[in-house]
């Protein structure tokens, strides 16, 4: 069974009814989702799917030495991430970018680590790896899938 997508593609909506709803949805199961994610020793994580900020917000505070870098498909999303994350951005511990996580453009080795809020899962990213895997990134990406 496949997940609704709208006309865009994108799971989720854009209505500011459901962006608080992603926002309350992830202090919600905050707990549960990070009672075995670690990344006190990670300088730098790349967010792929960082929608409206939820998680980057909870990264940054559970991880005050964090830099994240978020990416995601969605420039209606992302201007909500970047209303919600003014401060952070103003003091450079996160930088959001609109792009598809298939094709993503940085350097091998940019970052510590990594985080999607799609699947609950670790993997090891390598070149042999499909999509935004696709780099070899050098860190375990911790994901969280929420459903089927």
């Amino acid at each position: 069974m496949s997940t609704p997508r709208n006309k865009q593609g994108y799971l989720h909506g854009f209505s500011p009814e459901e962006q608080e709803r992603l926002y309350q949805q992830a202090r919600f199961l905050e707990s549960k989702i990070y009672e075995t994610v670690d990344f006190s020793k990670a300088k730098t994580l790349l967010e792929i799917g960082c929608g409206v900020g939820a998680q980057t917000e909870i990264l940054l505070e559970r991880f005050p030495s964090l830099y994240i870098q978020g990416v995601d498909a969605s420039p209606i999303q992302l201007e909500k991430a970047k209303e919600r994350l003014s401060t952070q951005i103003k003091e450079k511990r996160v930088t959001l970018t609109l792009g598809d996580a298939t094709h993503l453009s940085f350097p091998d080795n940019s970052f510590d680590g990594g985080w999607s809020g799609r699947r609950l899962a670790k993997k090891t990213c390598t070149r042999s790896s499909s999509g935004a895997a696709g780099k070899t990134f050098g860190f375990t990406l911790s994901m969280l899938v929420c459903g089927g």
